[in-house]
């Protein structure tokens, strides 16, 4: 078993190594917005109006779905913005 710990590392380090780029927002595509967690919903929605993008969905009070206009930008006080396809796994369809 203890001859198997580093092929499990490495196995390890290569998805890490390779999330970043699949959760890399895509031009015009939908993204996952996370506010940090005092942040209101009526703060985050006008923080991401005011950045450029339409609101589509509050997920969570400080989550949100949104899609870009033309001049999108990133969301003020936004901790994380995530490609929305990318993040919803293996769950259903977000958007």
């Amino acid at each position: 078993m203890r001859s198997l710990l580093p092929a499990a590392a490495l196995g390890l380090l290569g998805l890490l190594a390779l999330l970043p780029t699949a959760l890399q927002p895509r031009p015009g595509a939908a993204v996952l917005a996370l506010f940090p967690p005092g942040y209101g919903s009526a703060a985050a929605f006008s923080a991401a109006a005011e950045a450029g993008w339409h609101p589509v969905e509050g997920i969570r009070p400080n989550l949100l779905l949104l899609q870009p206009t033309a001049a999108a930008r990133r969301p003020a006080g936004a901790w994380l913005v995530v490609d929305a396809a990318g993040a919803r796994g293996c769950v259903g369809r977000i958007v």
